[in-house]
């Protein structure tokens, strides 16, 4: 932990110089740099008091870049933030917006959320736009729920999976599916490579539904596909995701 906070000294924020709203929808691929938050089970409250402040100071300030939240099912807290390149990764933004705020209250803002962390975990992903299926140009950012499928590659094995892929997305284009996907693939800082497939919509229930009727749309060849994409991979996890409205910022044009 400590030699976490040395490497990242200073760049409390620093995602959110990058991140995208919860309406924000991908014309092309993508670097997405992920940070998860392991906030202590004690302090969620103050956590969350602590994030508050901070996107006070961004509305107080009209910071230019906005931010988004999101509740995991594993108990962590995630933030997604669209990067150009790895470059981007060592800049450090903040300088002219703590002078705004003040460097003392600024740093104090920084320990307050901190102290409330058990962990951060840092890493890349890479959003497909040639795999994604959006029938109404959608992505997981623009719904409120999402069900994240992480489905783990043996060595090897990746151009078999992104082959299948591809073709249940050219299956659900030509049979004029209703159901959106969104994919993206591990990166650097992920210790595991692994396709990620994002279903979204406005909850669990509007999912499940969609899918469902999905299902009598594309077909048996279509659903078939689906299973063996699941069955190639060496390992499955899922996911649950609930944005917060809250506990994100947005410009204001």
């Amino acid at each position: 932990m400590k030699t976490k906070k040395r490497l990242f000294k200073n760049t409390l924020l620093l995602a959110m110089l990058f991140m995208f709203t919860t309406s924000v929808s991908f014309a092309q691929d993508a670097l997405i740099y992920v940070e998860q938050y392991w906030v202590k089970p004690s302090k969620t409250n103050e956590f969350m008091t602590a994030r508050k402040s901070i996107l006070n100071e961004f509305e107080k300030h009209k910071f230019p870049y906005s931010s988004s939240f999101s509740f995991l099912s594993d108990g962590s807290s995630i933030s997604l933030s669209r990067i150009k390149s790895f470059a981007d990764l060592d800049n450090n933004p903040y300088k002219e917006f703590s002078e705004k705020v003040g460097v003392a209250k600024f740093s104090k803002m920084s320990e307050d959320h901190d102290k409330c962390l058990d962990n951060i975990t840092r890493f890349i992903l890479h959003y497909k736009d040639d795999l994604s299926y959006r029938p109404k140009g959608e992505t997981f950012e623009g719904h409120d729920f999402a069900r994240i499928y992480f489905l783990y590659i043996n060595p090897g094995e990746g151009k078999k999976v992104y082959d299948k892929i591809k073709s249940i997305k050219d299956s659900f284009t030509k049979k004029g599916a209703i159901a959106n996907f969104t994919i993206y693939r591990s990166g650097i800082g992920t210790p595991n490579e692994y396709y990620a497939v994002v279903l979204s919509g406005k909850d669990e229930a509007h999912v499940s539904k969609m899918y469902e009727d999905n299902d009598k749309i594309v077909g048996e060849d279509v659903n078939k596909s689906i299973d063996e994409l699941f069955m190639m991979a060496s390992k499955k996890e899922i996911l649950y995701s609930w944005s917060n409205d809250n506990l994100s910022y947005k410009v204001k044009k």
